[in-house]
């Protein structure tokens, strides 16, 4: 019963991270922490307090590459035994597509093992929520992240200390920051946010200065990525 609601309420995404299609992993959704379920036998299921994800699955049987939620054959509940407390607003994969980081509402983000589900560290230093995140590494090889916030910053952080690079700190922003994403400029990476207050702001990720406000939305900015021509 569980799995046929979240089916019917369109709440399962595809899956599009290679090692876990590699896996027979085909959609994913987000369970609540505590979110009142029943089960198949009319039981009421209650997940763990942290939340999880359920994952639909292909079987060794299966005819089609991607089949639709209901045509799926396995479904499992992966649990975070241990990390975010509140909704998890957005997620990406690392580089070496061993790891991905997290943001949540609870004002964090962690790092996870795909290959083990384990949470390996938490970074804080948001005091309000944490709406986006992604990666890049740098030339020198040094593995960063940046993410933004309701308490209106864009934050830098060292993914080998796990500390926030508090001198690129960027907040210029007049209101929440709702998305951001990063793109490599002529041998320097950049960044994009977009905000609540209406604008998107580019900014240089070597100094933490902002290059170029864009105005012309009328309500709030709530996503943002940039493509080659």
């Amino acid at each position: 019963r569980a799995l046929v609601k979240m089916i019917n309420e369109h709440r399962f995404q595809k899956v599009t991270i290679a090692p876990l299609r590699a896996r027979g992993a085909r959609y994913y959704c987000w369970v609540l922490p505590g979110e009142d379920l029943a089960a198949d036998n009319g039981e009421p299921w209650v997940p763990c307090e942290h939340g999880g994800f359920m994952y639909l699955m292909t079987g060794a049987g299966q005819k089609s590459e991607d089949p639709k939620p209901e045509d799926c054959e396995h479904c499992c509940y992966f649990e975070l035994s241990l990390g975010h407390t509140s909704w998890v607003r957005s997620c990406c994969l690392l580089p070496d597509e061993k790891s991905v980081l997290s943001c949540s509402a609870d004002m964090s983000l962690w790092l996870w093992d795909l290959e083990t589900g384990k949470s390996l560290r938490k970074l804080v230093g948001h005091t309000n929520w944490v709406w986006d995140c992604c990666t890049y590494t740098k030339t020198t090889g040094q593995l960063q992240a940046i993410s933004c916030s309701s308490d209106r910053t864009v934050r830098v952080w060292d993914l080998q200390t796990f500390e926030e690079i508090e001198q690129l700190r960027m907040d210029e922003h007049e209101d929440w920051v709702m998305s951001c994403c990063v793109y490599s400029w002529r041998g320097n990476w950049r960044a994009v946010s977009t905000s609540k207050d209406k604008t998107m702001k580019s900014w240089d990720l070597e100094t933490g200065k902002c290059l170029h406000t864009f105005k012309g939305h009328e309500d709030m900015v709530g996503g943002c990525e940039v493509y080659k021509r």
